[in-house]
C-alpha cells in the first residue's frame, strides 16, 4: 500500500514538473514580436490573458504561478516580447522595468506640482526635476503665447506615450504644451476670446481659479460667471 502511494505521489511531482517545464520554462518559439501595455489597473490574470491571446505564452495558469509573488514589483508600461522567450524571461524584463515607453495619464485639474509628484511615485523623474523642467518655458517652442514664468495652467490633462529613451520631463512638457496649444489655443481660445476680451494668460488665470473653487463638476459655470461679473465691474478677483 505505502509503495502504491510513493509511485502515485511521484507520478503526480513528476506530472508537475513536466506542466511546469512546458508552461513555465518552454517559449512558445514561433510567432512575431508583440507589443504589450501594463497600464496601473492591470491584474495579473488580465495580463497573462493577454500574452495568452498573443501567443506569448503557453498557459495562463502556469504564468500566474510563477508571477504571484513578483507582481506587485512589476513596472508599469509598453514592453516588446518575444515569443522566443520563456515566462520567466518576460517576468524579469517586466520586474526590471525594460519597457520600449512609459504611458502617463495626468487627470484634470492636475498642478505642476502634482505632476511632479506622479513622475516621482512611478520613478521616471523627481519632483524637482519636473519643476525645473516646467520653468524653462522659453526654451519651448509653441505657437501659442508663452507665458513668462512657469507653465502652470498651460500643460494639457490627458494620456501619453513617452519614448523611454527620452527626457521624461521634458518630453511629458513638450507633449503637453503641444496638445495645449492644439485644444486651447487653437481651439477654444479662438472662438471664445472675442467674447470675453480676455487674453490667453488672463483666461488661464480664470480657468485656475474655477479649478481651485468648484468641488464639483456643476459648480464650475457657477463660479466662471461670478468671477466674470467682477471683471466686467472693474473688481479684482
Amino acid at each position: 500500500m505505502r509503495v502504491r502511494i510513493a509511485i502515485a505521489a511521484c507520478a503526480v511531482f513528476l506530472l508537475g514538473m513536466g506542466f511546469l517545464y512546458w508552461a513555465v520554462l518552454l517559449p512558445v518559439g514561433k510567432g512575431q514580436p508583440q507589443t504589450v501595455i501594463i497600464a496601473k489597473e492591470a491584474s495579473l490574470r488580465f495580463v497573462a490573458r493577454k500574452l495568452k491571446e498573443r501567443g506569448l505564452i503557453r498557459n495562463e495558469t502556469g504564468f500566474r504561478m510563477i508571477a504571484r509573488r513578483q507582481w506587485p514589483k512589476v513596472r508599469l508600461g509598453e514592453y516588446r516580447l518575444r515569443p522566443d522567450m520563456t515566462p520567466l524571461q518576460m517576468l524579469r524584463k517586466m520586474v526590471d522595468g525594460k519597457v520600449e515607453a512609459y504611458w502617463i495619464t495626468v487627470p484634470e485639474g492636475f498642478t505642476l506640482a502634482q505632476i511632479g509628484s506622479l513622475l516621482a511615485e512611478r520613478g521616471l523623474a523627481t519632483r524637482d526635476e519636473f519643476l525645473a523642467a516646467a520653468t524653462a518655458a522659453s526654451r519651448l517652442d509653441t505657437e501659442f503665447p508663452k507665458p513668462t514664468g512657469s507653465l502652470e495652467g498651460y500643460l494639457f490633462p490627458d494620456t501619453y506615450r513617452l519614448d523611454a529613451s527620452l527626457d521624461v520631463s521634458e518630453t511629458l512638457i513638450l507633449y503637453m504644451t503641444q496638445r495645449f496649444d492644439e485644444v486651447v489655443w487653437k481651439g477654444l481660445f479662438k472662438s471664445q476670446a472675442p467674447e470675453t476680451g480676455l487674453t490667453l494668460h488672463e483666461l488661464i488665470t480664470l480657468a485656475s481659479l474655477v479649478e481651485g473653487e468648484a468641488k464639483k463638476e456643476d459648480e464650475r459655470p457657477v463660479i466662471a460667471g461670478a468671477l466674470m461679473n467682477r471683471l466686467s465691474t472693474g473688481k479684482k478677483l
